[in-house]
């Protein structure tokens, strides 16, 4: 399959010109819908999660991306569908729903932007994707030691224990929402705060899910 190929190849790209490490793959779930929770600081954040994960990953992105061809031709190939910054983009969660009950992984940026510094507030949308189909959702926390090139050592992933609900609900509460955002982005924090202690150890490949 082509995401397949292009995850290779992605792969071997990202190594040889940034070097990554990523820990936690065992936690991915081998199957069945969930949702991958990552903070975002970089535009290389979508094809690094892509290239690393060993499911393919539908993410959310901005619907400005889709005009642009033929990026919006490939990312559309590769998975992803386009939501609405900014708005209840109801077609958006339609769709990532339809995703999770099929059995596939959405991928969800709580941010909504990568300005900023620190660790930003999240938006409830990967909380409410979670309670109103059940899926897992999966923190992952990005590091990046420095984003130039050919620098040596530059990302860190780490990937959480999932995040389990207690089952789909057709009408969710607003402490619900917020109690639930709160637990990822705390899972997230507490990983960053980890890989800033801890720094970069070594450039590996630790695929234990089929990748």
């Amino acid at each position: 399959m082509m995401y397949r190929l292009l995850r290779k190849v992605g792969r071997f790209v990202f190594q040889v010109v940034y070097g990554f490490e990523v820990l936690g793959l065992e936690q991915v779930p081998p199957e069945g819908g969930c949702i991958l929770a990552a903070n975002h600081t970089s535009k290389l954040d979508p094809p690094l999660l892509y290239f690393i994960f060993p499911r393919l990953v539908h993410f959310m992105a901005k619907k400005e991306l889709f005009q642009w061809f033929p990026l919006g031709w490939i990312i559309t190939k590769l998975g992803a569908f386009p939501v609405e910054r900014g708005a209840a983009d109801r077609g958006a969660i339609r769709r990532a729903q339809e995703i999770l009950r099929e059995g596939g992984v959405v991928g969800v940026f709580p941010e909504g932007t990568t300005r900023g510094v620190g660790l930003r507030p999240f938006h409830n949308g990967a909380a409410l994707l979670a309670l109103k189909t059940g899926s897992p959702i999966l923190p992952v926390a990005i590091t990046w030691y420095t984003k130039k090139p050919f620098r040596g050592s530059a990302v860190r992933v780490a990937v959480g224990k999932p995040i389990m609900v207690p089952g789909k609900k057709e009408r969710v509460a607003k402490h619900e929402l917020v109690e639930l955002t709160q637990e990822i982005r705390n899972s997230i924090a507490q990983m960053l705060e980890e890989g800033g202690r801890e720094g970069f150890t070594v450039v590996t490949t630790n695929y234990k899910c089929g990748g």
